[in-house]
């Protein structure tokens, strides 16, 4: 963590800079080996800390922190829209959101008209950029060692570093740092075997964050850890049983919220009418004449009730005939209304 910072802080051109943390043991003791650490280099290092419960003092870093997570959120939703599973914090790609976050953040957040990294670097950022976890075809074609090896493998694209702008790739169960990367993969779901292989956390890395060279990741590091695949089947254990790794659960499939789907081609919705339909009054005339027909069938044992059917359909005609009459007389009071008032007095 501490050698992080270090870069970072090469990274922003600052000779004298303050350190400020909060009161927990964790965050003094990185920050007393950063301030060891620039002092060692002749460089000047002002520690203030802020007060005991005093959580508005370190404001603007709370603020900083929850736009990292956001943008990390954001970047997981899009993940697991794509391949169809959900990362779980326990999965790499998880830890891998939150640092490709605060990049591109640094790179593409405007305030006061220009971002950070057009403070620190005097011009704005145009190189090229891809899709958090998109599957890509990494060049490997600098570190081949027989002329026969291919030149171009598939990875996952990570995020880029901070010194040399290179991409920063997983291929193969390991890390790779490669000038070039192409996007051929329209369908992230159809390389599950390429996230599987994410293998690699970022603290787990020897300051490949902002160093030109290739990461190196200690083996004593990777192997307590057992990570979890990317669909449904499960993670396979360690052997090693004198440092058990933690239970890790598997990646759960994403249920397609229905509730969200279009209707289907099938369904018809009438506009709303902005008069009321006219009845047939003869087509109630002939289903008033089947229903008379049909009922004078008796069943055996019941006996055909015609006549309180018969004064039902009759009253039901009635009122129909009744509002229909009423919709036309309203409807020609507001005409001979209209007419009153737009035709002049004598």
């Amino acid at each position: 963590m501490s050698q992080e910072i270090m870069h970072f802080i090469t990274f922003l051109r600052h000779s004298v800079v303050m350190l400020r943390c909060d009161q927990e043991p964790s965050t003094l003791q990185i920050q007393r080996l950063v301030q060891r650490a620039r002092q060692r280099l002749n460089l000047r290092t002002v520690v203030e800390d802020a007060k005991v419960g005093d959580h508005g003092s370190n404001a603007a870093v709370e603020k900083a922190i929850g736009r990292i997570r956001n943008q990390a959120s954001v970047f997981l939703h899009a993940l697991t829209m794509n391949i169809g599973f959900q990362i779980l914090p326990q999965h790499p790609l998880f830890a891998w959101a939150f640092t490709h976050a605060g990049w591109t953040l640094t790179r593409f957040t405007v305030k006061a008209g220009s971002t950070p990294f057009e403070l620190i670097a005097g011009h704005g950022y145009n190189s090229k950029l891809c899709a958090y976890g998109c599957p890509v075809i990494v060049f490997v074609g600098d570190t081949t060692q027989q002329k026969g090896d291919a030149r171009w493998q598939r990875g996952i694209f990570l995020t880029k570093t901070l010194s040399n702008d290179m991409y920063l790739t997983a291929v193969g169960g390991t890390l790779r740092l490669s000038r070039s990367i192409k996007m051929l993969y329209p369908k992230w779901s159809e390389h599950l075997e390429e996230y599987r292989q994410v293998l690699t956390y970022p603290w787990q890395l020897e300051g490949a964050i902002g160093s030109p060279t290739f990461p190196v990741v200690p083996s004593e590091l990777v192997t307590p850890f057992a990570i979890p695949g990317v669909d449904d089947e499960a993670a396979e254990e360690p052997e090693d049983e004198v440092l058990p790794p933690p239970v890790i659960a598997d990646l759960i499939p994403v249920v397609e919220d229905r509730r969200r789907l279009a209707p289907p081609p099938t369904a018809v919705v009438s506009a709303p009418a902005t008069t009321p339909p006219t009845p047939d009054i003869a087509q109630f005339e002939a289903a008033e004449q089947i229903g008379l027909e049909g009922n004078g069938v008796e069943q055996a044992g019941v006996p055909a009730l015609v006549q309180p059917q018969q004064e039902w359909k009759q009253q039901w005609i009635l009122e129909w005939k009744l509002s229909h009459q009423l919709w036309v007389n309203l409807k020609q009071n507001v005409q001979d209304f209209q007419l009153c008032v737009l035709e002049p007095r004598p």
